[in-house]
C-alpha cells in the first residue's frame, strides 16, 4: 500500500512516529452510542460488500448489539444474493465484556478467538456456523491484559474504502458520542494497524484482490450513496450529521498509543512519571506545549492525566485560552482505580492553580514578563491591547463546563435512547475556536474587531487549526496503559465545522463550573 506524505505546516515539530497521510472527509455525527450505530452510520455499514473490520473496546447486551446482530444477518443474505460462492469477511474485535472475562482472559497480546458458544451465548450474535450465516466468514476476537491494560480503540473499516471513527462502545450506555467518517489513503493506516495487531488469520490478500477487482470495473461510489448526511449542525436534537468539505485530500496524521501493562504508579507526593513516548502522547504534548497559539478546546469524559494537565497549564502561561468540557460523575470508580484520583478533584486543583496564577501575575519579575512576552502571539498581544487589558495580564483564560444529564423517559418506562446522560465524546482542537478569551468577553470583542476567523491562518496563509478525534481520553489510563488510536485532521474548514457543531450541542447540555 502506498504511503502518502504531505507538506506539513512550518510550526510543526519533526515526526515522533506520527504517520502522515491524507483523508477524504465525508461526514461528522453526534448522538448517543445507540444513535451513532443504529442511525447515523447504519446505512454505511449495511453497504458492506467485501469486508467489515469492526473494532471496539466494551461489548454488552444492548440495542446496539441487537442492531449489529441484525446487520450480520443482513450482510449474510446480501452475500448469498450477490455471489453464493463468495463470503463477506467480517472481523469483530473487542477487549472488555465482563469482570469475569477480564479476570480469566489470557495475558497474551495474541488474544483469544471466541468459540461458537461464546459468540452465541456470550455476545448474543448468530451462530457463525449456522445456516443463516452461510454468507459470512466471521471471526470474533478479544484482547486484554491484567491489571487494566484495555484495548480502547474504536473504528470500523468498510470494504477498505471508508473508516468510521466513533467514540462509543457497543453497549447500553446512553452517553454523548461522536463519529467521523473518512475515506482516502488514511483508511489504509487503519487497515495496517488492524492487520498488525488484530489480524494474522489470513484471507486479507484475497479480500484486497477482490476489492481491487471490483474497483476496476466500477467507479468508487459517491459517499451519499452509502449514507445520507444532513447539514443539521444547528439542530439540537440527536443524532445529527453534518457534511465535511471533501473537495480535496485533507492532511491527516494517524496516531497510536500501544498498550502498556505496567501502570507505573508512584506515591502521590512524588512527581508524576514521564508518560510513554507514543505517537499519540507526543503529538498531543506538541499541540499543547508548542503548536497552540490561541485556543485549546477539549471534550473528555475524564480529566486525570498529570502530563496533559501540566501541558495545559504551560499553554495558559503562554496566553493560550483553554476550554474544557468534561463530566464529574462518569466512570468514577475506574478513575480511582487507574489514577488514584477523580476528575472533580483535578478540576478543583486546576481552578485553584489558575486563580493563584492570576493573583500573582502582577508580581512576576521583569525577566519572567520579558520571557513570557517573547512567547506571546501577535494575536493575543493585539487582542489585549484593543481590550485595554493591563500589560501584566498574560494568563490564558480557563473555562470548564460539566455535562448535565438529560431526560430519561418518553412515556411510562420507555427510555429515550437519543438523550445522553453522560459525556463520552473525545476531541482536542487547537487554534480552531477563537470565540472565547478573557472573562466578560473582552478578547471576544477584540477578536471580532480584527476580522479573525475561527481557524486562524499562520504566516504562510495556511490554516493552523487542527482537531484530534479518536478513542483517547485526557485520563491517566489513556496516557499510560490503554491502547488508543487517534486521527488528527489539519483542515481549517472541517475543524471549524466539527468544533462549532460540538460546542452548540455541549453548550446546551453542560453547566459552567469556572470561567476566569
Amino acid at each position: 500500500m502506498t504511503h502518502h506524505h504531505v507538506t506539513r505546516d512550518t510550526n510543526r515539530a519533526p515526526d515522533q512516529g506520527w504517520r502522515s497521510s491524507t483523508a477524504t472527509l465525508h461526514s461528522f455525527h453526534l448522538g448517543t452510542g445507540h444513535g451513532i450505530l443504529t442511525s447515523a452510520t447504519s446505512s454505511l455499514l449495511h453497504s458492506t460488500t467485501h469486508e467489515l473490520l469492526f473494532v471496539t473496546c466494551f461489548w454488552a447486551p444492548s440495542t446496539s448489539s441487537t442492531h449489529l446482530r441484525n446487520l450480520l444477518l443482513h450482510l449474510s443474505r446480501k452475500a448469498l444474493t450477490l455471489d453464493p460462492n463468495r463470503k463477506i469477511r467480517v472481523r469483530l474485535c473487542f477487549s472488555s465484556r465482563s469482570v469475569l472475562q477480564k479476570l480469566t482472559h489470557t495475558g497474551s497480546l495474541d488474544g483469544h478467538v471466541l468459540k461458537r458458544e461464546e459468540v452465541v451465548r456470550g455476545l448474543g450474535l448468530p451462530d457463525p456456523w449456522g445456516e443463516e450465516m452461510r454468507g459470512l466468514d466471521l471471526q470474533v476476537k478479544s484482547v486484554f491484559q491484567l491489571p487494566f491494560c484495555v484495548m480502547h480503540p474504536k473504528f470500523v473499516v468498510v470494504d477498505r474504502r471508508y473508516c468510521v471513527l466513533p467514540s462509543c462502545n457497543v453497549s447500553w450506555e446512553r452517553w454523548f458520542e461522536g463519529a467521523l467518517v473518512v475515506g482516502g489513503p488514511v483508511v489504509g493506516e487503519f487497515v495496517r494497524f488492524w492487520r498488525d495487531f488484530w489480524g494474522g488469520d489470513g484471507g486479507g490478500f484475497q479480500v484486497a484482490e477482490r476489492i481491487a477487482e471490483a474497483e476496476g470495473v466500477q467507479s468508487e461510489p459517491e459517499p451519499t450513496t452509502a449514507f445520507q448526511p444532513s447539514d443539521a449542525d444547528g439542530d439540537e436534537r440527536l443524532p445529527i450529521s453534518i457534511r465535511l468539505p471533501s473537495s480535496s485530500q485533507a492532511p491527516s496524521t494517524f496516531l497510536i498509543h500501544p498498550p502498556h501493562r505496567n501502570p507505573n504508579f508512584r506515591p502521590l507526593f512524588l512527581h508524576f512519571p514521564r508518560p510513554p513516548n507514543s505517537p499519540l502522547n507526543t503529538y498531543l504534548l506538541h499541540l499543547f506545549n508548542t503548536r497552540a497559539r490561541h485556543t485549546i478546546t477539549i471534550s473528555t469524559p475524564n480529566l486525570t492525566s498529570p502530563p496533559a494537565i501540566a501541558a495545559l497549564k504551560t499553554a495558559m502561561t503562554r496566553g493560550v485560552h483553554v476550554q474544557i468540557y468534561t463530566d464529574e460523575s462518569v466512570m468514577v470508580a475506574e478513575q480511582i482505580v487507574t489514577a488514584g484520583t477523580t476528575t472533580s478533584r483535578k478540576v478543583k486543583q486546576l481552578i485553584r492553580w489558575h486563580e493563584s496564577q492570576k493573583g500573582g501575575a502582577h508580581r512576576a519579575s521583569a525577566g519572567d514578563r520579558r520571557q513570557r512576552d517573547e512567547q506571546r502571539t501577535p494575536l493575543a498581544t493585539a487582542e489585549e491591547g484593543r481590550a485595554g487589558l493591563p500589560a501584566e495580564w498574560r494568563l490564558g483564560r480557563l473555562t470548564i463546563r460539566y455535562f448535565t444529564a438529560g431526560g430519561a423517559a418518553r412515556g411510562g418506562n420507555e427510555v429515550d435512547q437519543s438523550v445522553p446522560e453522560h459525556l463520552h465524546f473525545k476531541m482536542t482542537a487547537v487554534d480552531v475556536d477563537s470565540s472565547f478569551g478573557p472573562p466578560n468577553g473582552e478578547i471576544r470583542g477584540a477578536a471580532h474587531s480584527t476580522g479573525l476567523s475561527n481557524s486562524s491562518p499562520d504566516v504562510s496563509g495556511r490554516s493552523s487549526g487542527a482537531v484530534v478525534l479518536g478513542s483517547g481520553n485526557m485520563d491517566r489510563a489513556s496516557w499510560y496503559t490503554s491502547q488508543e488510536v487517534g486521527l488528527a485532521i489539519e483542515n481549517g474548514e472541517a475543524a471549524d465545522r466539527i468544533v462549532r457543531a460540538v460546542k452548540k450541542q455541549l453548550d446546551t447540555r453542560t453547566r459552567l463550573v469556572y470561567d476566569g
